[in-house]
C-alpha cells in the first residue's frame, strides 16, 4: 500500500504506450477505458485524503485506526481494478488495470492473481517494458516467474534488459529479507505486513548466498548486454540507464563490504557549516543515508534518537547524510522528527557526491564503523543497530 508513487509512475508510462493500441481498439472498449480512468481518479482522491487524515491524526492509536481503514479500501479497489482487467483481457486497459491491482494490492490474492495474468498475457509483449521495473517491487512471489519469462522469451531487447535488472534486484532483496526480519520485532512486523509471514517463510528457506550469486551474475549480464537501456524508456526526459544502476549495485557489494575502509564524507550541514567523517576518527560511528520522503528512513529515527541519547558521553557519533532535494525540506524534517545530531546535506540521491562515493542506490543505507573507520556492520536497524554499536564500544577499553 506504500507503493502509490510507483502506481502513478506506471500509469504515466502506460498512458504513453496506450496510443499504440488505439487503432486496434473497438468502440466497446472506450467505455471500459473511461471507467478505468474514473476509478483511477477516484482511488487517487481517496488515497490523498486518507494520507492527509493520517497526518492530522493526534495520537498513534488514531493513526493506526485510519491506516487499517486505508488498507481495507485498498483491498476493495484492488478487486475493482482486477474486475476491469477481466472484462478486457487484452490491450492497454487490461495492462493498466493489472498494474494498478498489483501496486495497490500488496501481497493479497488480487495482486497475486494480477501478476499471474500479466505473466500469462504480457510476458512476451514488447510493450511490457513500461511496467517491469515497477512490477519487480511487488511482494507477490509470482513476480519472479514473470521476470524470468520476460528475460528469456520477450523479443524486445529493452524489455529483456529491464527484466534482467529487475530480477537481479529482486533476488538480492530476497537474500537479505530473512536477516532484516530477524533484527528486531518492529522490523519483523513491518516486513510481515508488507510480504506476509508465509511468503517470508518461503523466502527464508531459499539459499541466500546462491540468490546473491545469481543477482551478481544478472547485474554483470546487464553490463554486458543491456547497459544502454534506459530505466524508464517511455519517458524521453529520463536519461538514466540500467547499466549505471547495475554498476552501483556491484560496486556497493564489492567496495562497501564489511571489513573495508569507509570512504570519505565531506560537505556542509544544513546551516552551511563544514562537516567531515574524518573528524570522528577514534569513535564508533553510525552513518545513515536518509531523506525526508523515505518512509523507512523516518521510521528509523526514533531508534537513532534513543541510541544517541543512551550513548551521550561515550566515544560514539551518529552522522546523517541527507538526500533531500532542498535544505528547506531537510530543516523541516529535522525539526519535526527532532533530529539533533550532525547531518551532511548531500542533495538529491542521483547527484549527491557522498552518496555516489558510497555507492548508495536506495534509502535508508546504514553503516557502523569502528574507531579506525572500518565498516563492521551494514544495513542494521532497530534493536540490531544498538547491539552492533555496543559490540564495537566493548572492543575499546577506554569506551567505558
Amino acid at each position: 500500500m506504500r507503493s502509490t508513487a510507483y502506481l502513478v509512475i506506471g500509469l504515466v508510462v502506460l498512458s504513453a504506450t496506450s496510443s499504440r493500441y488505439a487503432a486496434a481498439e473497438q468502440p466497446p472498449l472506450q467505455s471500459v477505458k473511461e471507467r478505468f480512468r474514473a476509478l483511477r481518479d477516484e482511488y487517487d482522491a481517496k488515497w490523498n485524503a486518507a494520507l492527509q487524515a493520517i497526518d492530522r491524526a493526534g495520537t498513534e492509536e488514531e493513526k493506526q485506526k485510519l491506516d487499517k481503514t486505508l488498507y481495507a479500501d485498498q483491498v476493495a479497489y484492488a478487486k475493482r481494478f482486477l474486475d476491469l482487467a477481466h472484462e478486457v483481457p487484452n490491450g492497454p486497459v487490461a495492462a493498466e488495470a493489472l498494474f494498478a491491482t498489483i501496486q495497490i494490492g500488496g501481497h493479497g490474492p488480487e495482486a497475486c492473481r494480477a501478476v499471474e495474468l500479466l505473466r500469462r498475457g504480457f510476458a512476451t509483449d514488447p510493450k511490457l517494458c513500461g511496467l517491469l521495473q515497477q512490477v519487480a517491487l511487488s511482494p507477490c512471489l509470482g513476480v519472479e516467474g514473470l521476470l524470468r519469462d520476460a528475460l528469456s522469451k520477450n523479443p524486445d531487447r529493452t524489455a529483456r534488459g529491464l527484466a534482467c535488472q529487475g530480477l537481479a534486484n529482486l533476488l538480492g532483496r530476497y537474500a537479505n529479507l530473512p536477516r532484516l526480519r530477524a533484527q528486531d520485532p518492529g522490523m519483523a512486523h513491518t516486513l510481515e505486513k508488507a510480504y506476509g509471514g508465509e511468503n517470508l517463510d518461503r523466502i527464508a528457506r531459499r539459499d541466500a548466498p546462491a540468490l546473491l550469486r545469481e543477482a551478481e551474475d544478472l547485474h554483470e549480464r546487464v553490463l554486458a548486454e543491456f547497459a544502454d537501456v534506459r530505466c524508464f524508456p517511455e519517458n524521453p526526459d529520463d536519461k538514466h540507464t540500467i547499466g549505471k544502476a547495475s554498476e552501483t549495485w556491484l560496486a556497493a557489494r564489492r567496495e562497501m563490504a564489511v571489513g573495508r575502509p569507509a570512504p570519505a564524507i565531506e560537505g556542509k550541514d544544513v546551516d552551511g557549516q563544514p562537516l567531515k567523517l574524518s573528524d570522528y576518527r577514534g569513535k564508533v560511528v553510525v552513518v545513515v543515508f536518509w531523506a525526508s520522503w523515505c518512509g523507512p528512513c523516518m521510521a528509523q529515527v526514533p531508534h537513532e534518537r534513543a541510541l544517541a541519547e543512551r550513548l551521550r558521553g561515550e566515544p560514539f557519533a551518529l552522522l546523517g547524510v541527507n538526500c533531500d532535494r532542498s535544505k528547506e525540506e531537510t530543516r523541516a524534517a529535522m525539526a519535526k522528527a527532532r533530529i539533533n545530531w550532525p547531518n551532511c546535506f548531500d542533495g538529491d540521491l542521483n547527484v549527491g557526491p557522498n552518496a555516489a562515493r558510497w555507492h548508495v542506490r536506495a534509502l535508508p543505507q546504514i553503516y557502523v564503523l569502528d574507531a579506525e573507520g572500518i565498516i563492521r556492520f551494514k544495513d542494521v536497524r532497530g534493536e540490531a543497530l544498538g547491539k552492533a554499536v555496543d559490540v564495537l564500544l566493548a572492543e575499546k577499553p577506554s569506551a567505558k
